[in-house]
């Protein structure tokens, strides 16, 4: 089977990090992942996925190919387009036979224009994450941070999933799933090492560059959200930007 671009981007990535890459064979009738990678003590069930560019920003394209020049913005944040793609990641890395205890990721590529753009979208679909500004006090409130966890996110759901790696054509980012069952394992792994400031919401809120939201709540419900990060943290409130914009520029 010829492998498309995105298969050979990860392929070659794996294999940079001294990773033996061996593509899984397709079963009639049954779901399987894309890549075996495997080094020494340890397996990597790997499924390959990719987004096209976004909507708005193939209309930015289309106005400035008319104009010369256009811009826009949009928010970055969960979308249930790119939910469903993991959703069907994680179901052909979980159907897929491996060693015991080998972990199960996706690669997730957007590498066109726009490509920095979907990618922040997904890790915020992966881990819900929240710009938050907390208020210790009704007069003061402290600087911007990251919140994991504080919206609707996949990973809580997706626990067969071990991790992502999501590639903007620029640089590859390390989101790691501390809600499955191998995330000790998976930290001590030479994939985890293989990135100094991997997305790990838990080593993130230890460092005390970003909080965590781990109360049981619905997080469709953002007054619980905001009212459960206040009750963790001891803040009088907190102030949720739940949308950062994102200004796009396409001259032709």
């Amino acid at each position: 089977m010829n492998e498309t671009p995105m298969e050979l981007a990860a392929r070659q990535w794996f294999e940079s990090q001294k990773l033996k890459v061996s593509r899984i064979l397709e079963v009639p009738g049954q779901r399987r992942a894309d890549y075996s990678v495997t080094e020494p003590g340890a397996e990597y069930v790997t499924e390959c996925k990719d987004k096209d560019d976004p909507l708005f920003q193939k209309a930015l394209l289309k106005e400035a190919r008319q104009k010369g020049m256009a811009v826009g913005a949009a928010g970055v944040f969960r979308t249930n387009t790119l939910s469903s793609v993991f959703k069907d990641a994680e179901d052909q890395v979980a159907s897929t036979p491996a060693a015991p205890g080998a972990f199960r990721i996706v690669w997730f590529s957007s590498t066109g224009p726009g490509g920095d753009f979907v990618a922040d979208q997904a890790t915020r679909t992966l881990f819900g994450s929240v710009d938050v500004i907390p208020w210790p006090d009704m007069h003061h409130h402290l600087d911007a941070k990251l919140c994991f966890y504080f919206g609707m996110n996949d990973f809580f759901r997706l626990r067969s999933l071990d991790a992502a790696l999501v590639w903007n054509g620029k640089g590859i980012a390390l989101c790691v799933n501390n809600y499955s069952p191998r995330y000790e394992a998976f930290k001590v792994s030479s994939l985890y090492r293989a990135f100094p400031n991997p997305m790990d919401p838990v080593e993130e809120a230890r460092l005390g560059r970003a909080y965590l939201l781990d109360a049981d709540i619905d997080r469709r419900d953002q007054s619980a959200a905001q009212k459960a990060v206040c009750a963790k943290y001891g803040w009088y409130g907190v102030s949720a930007i739940a949308e950062v914009q994102q200004t796009g520029i396409s001259m032709v």
